[in-house]
């Protein structure tokens, strides 16, 4: 189980996780006590990740349901049987530290987001960068429309 982004502190302390497990992008998640795991490994859906090969992978989580996308194609979708649980435990990149397990090759650009995101909010991401997807314009603001009317006068 090769680590990607991780919400995990002990063997009982974990939220959720997106990993990849013999070559297929899998979010898990794990209440204290019963682990339930979702895989993108429907053959139908896509999912196989290869090695020596960029992916962007992501996944977006609503309280009970969780949607997986590669390459901003959504390849998994479930409603899991409870919510996540909301820990204070750190997110770490590349790594499930309590285990000693570390991801082996680079990872670039890793957000986490606290909205909702769509499949088209993930394709611009995947295809403009965070940046430019998440960039904010200042035009038709209220406070830059203000300030054009002031330099009017």
């Amino acid at each position: 189980n090769t680590p990607i982004v991780t919400k995990y502190l002990s063997a009982n302390e974990k939220d959720w996780g997106l990993t990849v497990d013999t070559g297929k992008l899998k979010f898990a998640y794990e209440t204290v006590g019963a682990g339930v795991d979702f895989e993108v490994n429907a053959p139908s859906m896509g999912g196989v990740v290869e090695l020596d090969k960029w992916y962007h992978g992501a996944f977006v989580l609503d309280r009970k349901d969780v949607k997986v996308y590669l390459d901003g194609t959504e390849v998994a979708a479930a409603t899991i049987p409870t919510e996540t649980p909301n820990t204070d435990v750190n997110v770490a990149i590349g790594a499930v530290v309590y285990r000693n397990n570390y991801y082996q090759g680079l990872i670039d650009e890793v957000a986490v987001i606290n909205a909702v995101l769509s499949q088209e909010d993930i394709s611009a991401i995947m295809n403009d960068g965070l940046q430019q997807a998440l960039s904010v314009s200042r035009a038709g603001k209220l406070t830059v429309t203000w300030g054009s009317i002031k330099e009017k006068d």
